[in-house]
């Protein structure tokens, strides 16, 4: 694994680790809070997985990245973007189907890559497109 930012990491023997859990219930509260978490984010993905298309969960995945932009207020970008590889190993699918997907929505004008940001000019569309995409029609929601 690697980290994508930096970080301070402990390696301690099991039997420690049990003894501060339970002689401090603060720490133990916010492990505990945390494993739920990941646990949350695990089965939303596996029902992401089990339900939704291809396109679907890439434009899922897109929503998950998206974070409120600092300079104007009410948009959204991601940045650094992922490349598309890794896009769609989280989206479980294909570089190719990622690339499709961004194209579609940049042609729209409800994304715009710059540098190496994608700015989201339009999140509610997307929140759309991932809720009720019809397979026989996956290009035309993007318009």
């Amino acid at each position: 694994m690697v980290a994508v930012e930096n970080c301070l990491l402990a390696s301690i023997a099991p039997q420690t680790f049990k003894t501060i859990m339970h002689d401090h219930p603060d720490i133990a509260n916010e492990v505990l809070q945390r494993l739920a978490r990941i646990i949350r984010i695990c089965d939303d993905r596996i029902l992401d997985l089990s339900t939704l298309r291809a396109v679907q969960r890439v434009y899922v995945e897109l929503l998950r990245l998206a974070q409120p932009s600092p300079l104007n207020p009410g948009s959204f970008l991601i940045r650094p973007m992922p490349t598309h590889k890794d896009v769609a190993s989280w989206a479980g699918t294909t570089r190719e189907t990622v690339a499709r997907v961004m194209s579609h929505l940049a042609e729209a004008g409800v994304v715009e890559r710059k540098d190496r940001a994608l700015y989201i000019r339009d999140k509610a569309r997307i929140e759309h497109l991932a809720e009720t995409l019809d397979p026989d029609h996956e290009s035309e929601h993007t318009r």
